[in-house]
Parts: C-alpha cells; structure tokens; sequence
C-alpha cells in the first residue's frame, strides 16, 4: 500500500513537472527574444533599400504578427512605399517593386490637379486600365485645310507619361477592372501561349467604364479640357521601361484616301494633298 502511493506521488511529479515545462517553454515562446529587421536611416519614398539601410533588432515574439518582414530577401532591392524613420520596423506595407510602385507616390501633388474626360470601352484599352498606370493621351479630330479646304482626320500623341487616378462607371463608382490580362501575362520570348486563351472575364462589377481622372499640371488640365470638347481623346497603353517617341501624327483624307506625311496641323503646317488612291 505504502508503495503504491509513493507511486502515485512520483507520478504526479512527473506530470507536475511536465506541466511547468510546459508553461515556461509556452512562455518563453511567447516573451522570448526574436529577430526582426528595422530601417538603419531615414528613407523618403521610392529609396532603394540596401543592406546598410537596414538593422537587425529583438523583439518578444508575441509582438511579432504577419505584417512584419523577416525575409531579407523580400527586402533587399525592393523600394519604400512611404518615407520611414530611422529604427521603423520593417513592414509589408512599407516595402514593394520599383514597377509595383504607385507613381503617384513621387509627385509633389500641391502643384498638380485633377481632371477627368470621357472615354468608351475600347478607346481605354479594353478596360484593361486602373489607378496608377501610366499612359500617353492621343488627340482625334476632323479639320479643313485653310488653303485647300480640304477636310481630314489626323490623330496625334499630344501628352506622354500621364499618371491615372481613378477610373470611373458613369454613375460616379470606381470602373471594376474585368479584364486580368497584364504585361506579365506574356512572354514574347516563348511559344507558350499559342492557341491558348488569355483573356478571362470577371462579371462580378457593375456598371461600364465611362470617364477616367487623371494627374496633370494646370496647363495640362486646360489642354485636356479644351481638346475632349474639340475632338476625342484616346488612351495609349505603356509598357514598363517603354521610351517616348516623339510624332507628327497621322493624317486621313476623305475616308478612303490616306496621306502619311510628317507635317503638323497643330502648328499650322498642313499635309501637302498627294494622294493615292487606296482603291
């Protein structure tokens, strides 16, 4: 009998114990010090960050939750979304792509405006278009020529490197994006999408796209304002890294009849009428 209990005493020591060692590596866990990256130096938005902006620190763990960054390999290279102080723990959102960066975020907007114009579906890439995307703006219109009085439609890139703010239903609402075909989508080395389908619709947004807004300087927005009610205005997609080129626009004679020359009717130089009957 006696046996028997100290039997059951040691047991219970043994799971007394276990149980202690439980909390305290639970505890430890919890409060013990953990590894995490902060900011070396103060950082202003669209800095690279390099190994010598950045410090390790320790932390509790508890303090720790999934908006910390503690790959630094998700760090390095990439730029700040916002400006940083020196000792700022390094965060998701404070860490992205130099091409994932939102233009935006590089402008000193007190001295740009806002302006909107409108667009049909297939004029604004399909849709394919949103907050944040650079485009270039082309000017369409029907003019006569003052000597010859002859009548054309000429199309001329008239503003480059345009940053979109929004893009809007005719209601007013944010347009929902429904294409997700993008840039990386494609691979202009491969023969990987041949045949395939590349395009897929998301119907879950309501309403069509019908204006967008954009950034601009005040002239701009005066040029814009002026051009959308003498003629259309379309959206030219970019690339990333595309480089500007520089046009004097394409002129159309009479619908059928098509002059390419390298005069422009903006400054008052109007394409000599040599035509060449496309029939």
């Amino acid at each position: 009998m006696k046996r028997k209990r100290i039997m059951i005493i040691v047991i219970e020591l043994v799971l007394l114990i276990g149980v202690l060692y439980g909390v305290y590596a639970y505890t430890n866990s919890q409060i013990g010090p953990t590894k995490v990256f902060v900011f070396n130096q103060p950082m202003k938005t669209g800095d690279v960050i390099t190994k010598d902006k950045l410090a390790v620190v320790e932390i509790p763990a508890r303090a720790i939750d999934k908006n910390f960054l503690r790959d630094k390999d998700l760090i390095l290279n990439k730029v700040v979304t916002t400006e940083v102080s020196k000792g700022q723990f390094v965060m998701t959102d404070f860490v992205t792509s130099q091409e994932d960066l939102n233009p935006m975020k590089l402008m000193d907007l007190s001295k740009m405006r806002k302006v909107s114009f409108p667009v049909e579906m297939e004029r604004a890439l399909a849709g394919n278009i949103k907050s944040g995307d650079v485009v270039d703006l082309v000017y369409i219109a029907t003019v006569d020529n003052p000597d010859t009085g002859q009548q054309f439609v000429y199309s001329k890139i008239f503003m480059k490197d345009v940053v979109i703010w929004s893009v809007n239903t005719e209601d007013g609402y944010d347009y929902v994006q429904k294409s997700n075909v993008s840039e990386d989508d494609f691979s202009l080395n491969t023969e990987s999408f041949k045949g395939e389908e590349v395009t897929s619709m998301d119907n879950s947004g309501d309403g069509d796209l019908a204006s967008v807004t954009v950034v601009v300087t005040g002239p701009q927005a005066e040029e814009i304002i002026a051009r959308s009610y003498s003629g259309d205005i379309q959206i030219i997609g970019r690339f990333s890294g595309a480089e500007n080129v520089d046009s004097t626009g394409y002129n159309i004679f009479d619908s059928i009849d098509v002059f390419a020359g390298n005069k422009d009717p903006e400054s008052g130089d109007f394409p000599e009428i040599e035509l060449e009957s496309l029939e």
